[in-house]
């Protein structure tokens, strides 16, 4: 197995990833100028169940994720999704998995730091707005492990049709809201420990992941209304995000609960 470099230190955003998306979208439009070549793509199925005292809920999400070869300035496989985060529905109080896993110190604990289940490599989480780390764990021989995922990678794993298990540090960034309709009152949760958010006995039942052939699901935005409006700006209203992060609502964007186009 290749050898991996160490973790890097806590996300900071610099500005809109709205706006980087755009960039990186628009360099594709000719690929004569940009030099944009072959690309790979796959769609997965995140699900996840609880146990309630008023029985089992469950809910899933489809995404795509796609890595396209730019070559100019210089060659690289970038990523990008299209979809939208998982909702479910914790006897009438939301658990939302978003589509990002990012490390915002200190209001979602690192999953470095904290590690909740030491079965799988640190490297093997997800990374940033996919988990092709985790397929390339769950699916590869390990001699064929990548640091980087690449198009390769995914051509070899894309058909492969067998759910992985999920650790809850590989998960990605889960939060909830108080009013679904004010995404001012967004809270983190913390998965090794639900019952402090949903109230006693709400354990994880599964959670899992798989590729798929299954449409993207198109539910979030009656979900979470104000994601039909709200663009660049963060959760709080502000256009701007402060470091270190006053909250969650000045650290997240519509972005990280819906892609409707992939860039």
């Amino acid at each position: 197995m290749k050898e991996r470099p160490e973790a890097q230190p806590p996300f900071q955003q610099a500005r809109s990833r709205r706006s980087i998306m755009k960039m990186f979208g628009l360099a594709c439009v000719a690929p004569a100028l940009s030099g944009c070549g072959k690309q790979a793509s796959y769609r997965y199925k995140l699900t996840l169940a609880v146990d309630t005292p008023q029985g089992v809920r469950s809910a899933y999400n489809v995404v795509e994720v796609t890595l396209r070869r730019i070559v100019m300035p210089a060659e690289a496989d970038y990523p990008s999704v299209k979809g939208e985060a998982l909702y479910l529905d914790v006897n009438g109080k939301p658990l939302v998995a978003t589509l990002y896993q990012k490390e915002i110190w200190p209001i979602f604990k690192s999953p470095m730091a904290n590690r909740t289940n030491a079965l799988h490599p640190w490297w093997a989480n997800w990374r940033g707005a996919n988990p092709t780390s985790i397929f390339d764990w769950g699916y590869l021989p390990r001699h064929e492990h990548e640091w980087m995922p690449d198009i390769a990678m995914i051509e070899k794993f894309a058909r492969i049709r067998r759910p992985l298990d999920l650790a809850a540090d590989q998960l990605p960034n889960l939060v909830t809201f108080a009013d679904v309709n004010a995404p001012k009152t967004v809270a983190p949760v913390y998965p090794d420990n639900l019952e402090a958010f949903f109230g006693p006995g709400v354990k994880w039942r599964t959670r899992t992941i798989e590729i798929t052939d299954e449409p993207l699901t198109t539910e979030i935005e009656a979900k979470l209304p104000w994601l039909k409006t709200m663009q660049d700006s963060y959760l709080d209203g502000a256009m701007i995000s402060a470091f270190p992060h006053k909250n969650l609502a000045n650290a997240l964007q519509p972005f990280d609960f819906i892609h409707r186009e992939s860039f």
